[in-house]
């Protein structure tokens, strides 16, 4: 039994000065069941569409064994095809055969290559949007061995726990979700737009076997699938998803002290803490050019910076607004859209790793910001299941089960049939 949170405080970033580049960060926190309510699978049977492309000029397919490919009318034989948009049709060549029609199936004894990645079930290519969209029908079970190890880890069989933890999580997230791209063509992206799935070299033997011991078991409440988010480290407490979000109150959804007697659950992940230090020229440049992404209507030129600063928290220390202050203007950008306006300043500038966050400004003698800290905690939007805490508890012991509704509270783990 998970212990309790009674007693404990949430954590609180420490008060750092800007004047120091490097900052001491602390580690202190001031039986059965009804089947879940869901829709079945636009692929049809167990199947589920994954959307591995769109908008490709040149599809590339291969296979160790023949491929058997229906164009139009037509069926072709063969081990490699390139598919190309001509007009409103696709064409296909390769392996002695030219071909045209208006969708493409393909399916194989073996793993179909698109490009460089193989992929088990069959692939689906028809024109939209001016390119190509490339689809894998595949059985969910196959699916999910793509999708564990590339979301977690490639974890060794000591963190079992945490890896059918995530495949519980990525089941429901799935089977939740069948039909949300439908306009596309598919039901779900292969990418971070819903869940990273990498197809058969992705696959790992210890996430084959998280996938097959918790076959067909799906997490619930009340009776209905749940919205299974998951991030990478939430830091020492998860949080409400209304905080982060523009949604409403999700009652399994909640902030989450994530730690026990032993000690934080995520306190071995690489983002557990962080710092990020930007020139005042810097920051200016990143704000000017991301502004839009927080406040919809700012100018492209917002002139001098005069402050940066958190304006409020939510319960869980996380960024409920954040003042931007020039010499021309003010802005509050809310929630967490402040990691896409004040993004990292390295490499190619990627949103910062959370909103639990904490920024201190040194100014000029004329009052302008000459240097911005910024000290975090956490990797993610911190919402549903922190994957680092998950394998935290997995090495102190705890079940996947245990796991699971340790951060979606109230949730029952439910086969469905």
């Amino acid at each position: 039994m998970l212990n309790s949170t009674k007693g404990h405080r949430f954590m609180r970033l420490p008060v750092v000065r800007a004047s120091f580049i490097v900052i001491a960060l602390t580690t202190m926190l001031i039986g059965c069941a009804s089947p879940p309510v869901g829709i079945r699978p636009s692929g049809g049977g167990d199947a589920v569409r994954i959307g591995l492309s769109e908008g490709a000029s040149r599809v590339e397919l291969a296979g160790p064994e023949d491929l058997r490919m229906t164009v139009g009318a037509s069926t072709l034989v063969g081990r490699t095809f390139t598919l190309t948009l001509s007009g409103d049709e696709i064409r296909v060549t390769g392996s002695g055969n030219d071909a045209r029609g208006r969708k493409v199936l393909v399916s194989s004894n073996a793993p179909i290559r698109v490009g460089s990645k193989r992929y088990r079930g069959s692939i689906e290519v028809f024109p939209r949007a001016g390119g190509l969209t490339v689809v894998n029908v595949i059985a969910i079970e196959d699916y999910l061995c793509g999708v564990v190890p590339p979301e977690i880890g490639y974890l060794p069989v000591r963190d079992i726990e945490a890896m059918k933890a995530q495949a519980l999580a990525a089941r429901t997230y799935v089977m939740a979700h069948y039909g949300r791209r439908i306009a596309n063509g598919f039901d779900i992206y292969a990418d971070t737009r819903d869940q990273v799935y990498g197809g058969v070299d992705a696959e790992s033997d210890v996430g084959n076997r998280a996938v097959a011991e918790t076959r067909n078991r799906v997490i619930t409440y009340e009776g209905r699938l749940i919205e299974a988010y998951y991030h990478s480290t939430c830091g020492g407490s998860t949080v409400n998803i209304a905080d982060v979000w523009d949604s409403p109150p999700v009652p399994y959804l909640t902030r989450v002290y994530d730690a026990d007697d032993a000690g934080f659950h995520c306190a071995e992940s690489p983002h557990f803490r962080w710092v990020e230090v930007y020139s005042g020229q810097k920051a200016r440049e990143l704000i000017s050019a991301n502004l839009r992404n927080g406040v919809p209507d700012a100018p492209r030129s917002i002139g001098r910076l005069r402050d940066v600063a958190v304006e409020t928290q939510t319960l869980s220390g996380r960024t409920a607004s954040t003042r931007i202050v020039t010499e021309n203007d003010a802005f509050s950008v809310r929630k967490d859209k402040i990691r896409l306006v004040l993004r990292r300043p390295d490499g190619a500038n990627p949103p910062l790793r959370s909103s639990y966050l904490r920024i201190f400004s040194d100014r000029t003698s004329e009052g302008f910001v000459s240097r911005v800290v910024v000290s975090g905690a956490g990797n993610g939007h911190g919402i549903g299941m922190c994957q680092w805490g998950a394998i935290g508890m997995a090495r102190k012991g705890y079940t996947a089960e245990q796991i699971v509704q340790h951060y979606y509270r109230g949730t029952q783990v439910t086969t469905y049939e």
